[in-house]
């Protein structure tokens, strides 16, 4: 059975993980994957449910890849994007086992018998669209230099901090790691992981967006969702991405047996619809209208 591997970890005084991390668990354990999920928080709920109800999800302590009292935060959200860079090189260097965001929905089994797995996300400056790799899916072999070129270097810009500025060690730092070792030429192109891009996270929760279910994953892009105020633990329309692969993978039973509840915030939804309106952009900039016109006629 393939194995993948993820990190969490809940700070004292902030809530657990919300359906969408429940979705991405499930998502690999149905499709025939081995989850290993890395805490500290390992009396966890949610988390012993998994172990308790899934002979492919192994709870794993996070101790034996990064000891507690050396964890570190970022500037920026909770504060642990930045350690969760960091933890999942040592981890794949350590186990060789792939990681994946707890974002990172499974669409379908794949093999991962490649000594690299490289993705690429697709990123804009100003108008122009391009594509760069990213982080949330990542394999390289075990006890590989390319593995201890990146621990060497992230720890240079960690340099024994307590804190460190968020992305420091992210996206940008694994692509100059790559292009260096060569291995962006063997990238995956956007489509096949991340083919909503992270400027449409709305997508996922508005009606009637396409997707191809024929690609491997779905990045979720779960930082986006926090940034737009977008509630993860909210029901959406049932025609909605996010909502057929909670039905797909059947998250409503897990949250049945756990007696967790879903919120229906409908003035949250016209808030999503009116951010992402042209009627907003037009209420907000009436010189469109005007120039719209004048195109049409």
């Amino acid at each position: 059975m393939q194995k993948v591997a993820s990190f969490w970890y809940t700070k004292l005084g902030n809530k657990g993980i919300s359906q969408l991390e429940i979705l991405c668990i499930k998502s690999w354990l149905d499709n025939g994957f081995e989850f290993n999920l890395y805490t500290y928080n390992l009396d966890d709920k949610i988390f012993n449910y998994f172990k308790n109800n899934f002979s492919n999800f192994k709870l794993q302590d996070a101790n034996e890849i990064i000891k507690f009292e050396d964890m570190f935060s970022d500037d920026r959200g909770v504060g642990v994007a930045g350690f969760s860079d960091y933890f999942r090189f040592k981890m794949i260097y350590i186990t060789g086992i792939p990681w994946v965001d707890l974002d990172m929905i499974c669409l379908n089994n794949f093999s991962m018998d490649n000594d690299f797995i490289i993705i690429k996300e697709k990123l804009k400056n100003k108008d122009k669209f391009y594509q760069s790799i990213t982080t949330s899916l990542l394999k390289f072999p075990k006890k590989s230099e390319f593995g201890k070129y990146l621990i060497k270097e992230s720890e240079k810009l960690i340099d024994n901090r307590k804190v460190i500025p968020w992305g420091i060690i992210g996206p940008v730092f694994l692509n100059d790691a790559c292009i260096k070792f060569g291995l962006d030429k063997i990238a995956l192109d956007y489509k096949e992981t991340c083919q909503v891009s992270c400027y449409e996270v709305e997508k996922f929760v508005l009606k009637n967006t396409n997707l191809d279910i024929s690609q491997k994953c779905l990045h979720l892009y779960n930082e986006m969702w926090r940034g737009m105020g977008i509630n993860k633990n909210n029901i959406y329309n049932k025609n909605s991405i996010y909502e057929k692969l909670k039905n797909k993978y059947r998250v409503y039973e897990i949250l049945d047996d756990l007696n967790l509840k879903s919120t229906k915030n409908y003035l949250e939804i016209l808030k999503i619809l009116w951010k992402f309106s042209k009627i907003r952009v037009y209420v907000r900039n009436p010189k469109r209208i005007l120039k719209t016109l004048t195109l049409r006629k």
